[in-house]
């Protein structure tokens, strides 16, 4: 292949690209008008109590729990200490999930597409007012993104990758301290006999 062939090649690759990008963002409704940073929900960290993670390619859950003195513990699958920090990470990321672009009123038959007929993961935050909100997380987006969709919502929002793996990381890496060899995490000392 000559070099004047080759570069010919080059520019209509990306001019293909180019034209399903414009296809995708614009004519399918996954724009949004530019403007103000959306989030997933309309929260603080401080308000968020509770934090459950499915997932439901594996099955396996991590729930969190805000206790009295704004101590975390893991509630699932196993009882134990939380990290604080990772912890105060972990409220941080789900309070300001960023929402990339919005499809207001997606076609039916694409939600498959999206994956979320069947979603990879489900996100539940509990907040101080007794409330559960649910996000259901699809498919990855090549623009860097997640298709997701708010529970009782019929619009499917792109939230940042690097905001949702933050967040459903915790499924394989629950946030618990290292543990010290002979000290326990918590509690008295045990004395073998």
């Amino acid at each position: 292949m000559k070099g004047k062939d080759h570069t010919w090649m080059i520019l209509g690759v990306l001019a293909l690209a180019a034209a399903v990008s414009y296809y995708l963002l614009e004519v399918q409704g996954i724009a949004q008008e530019p403007g103000d940073v959306a989030y997933v929900w309309d929260l603080e960290a401080d308000q968020i109590v509770g934090v459950r993670v499915i997932d439901h390619a594996s099955g396996s859950v991590t729930a969190l729990e805000k206790a009295a003195g704004a101590t975390w513990r893991v509630t699932e699958p196993v009882p134990e200490v939380a990290e604080a920090a990772e912890c105060a990470s972990l409220v941080y990321a789900l309070a300001y999930m960023p929402v990339h672009r919005t499809i207001e009123d997606p076609p039916e038959g694409e939600l498959a597409a999206y994956g979320l007929i069947t979603p990879a993961y489900t996100i539940e935050v509990r907040v101080e007012d007794g409330r559960t909100i649910r996000l259901q997380v699809g498919a990855h987006y090549p623009s860097g993104s997640y298709f997701a969709r708010r529970e009782g919502e019929q619009a499917v929002i792109l939230v940042q990758d690097y905001a949702v793996e933050d967040v459903v990381r915790i499924v394989e890496e629950p946030p618990v301290p290292e543990p010290t060899p002979g000290v326990p995490l918590e509690g008295p000392i045990l004395q073998e006999p």
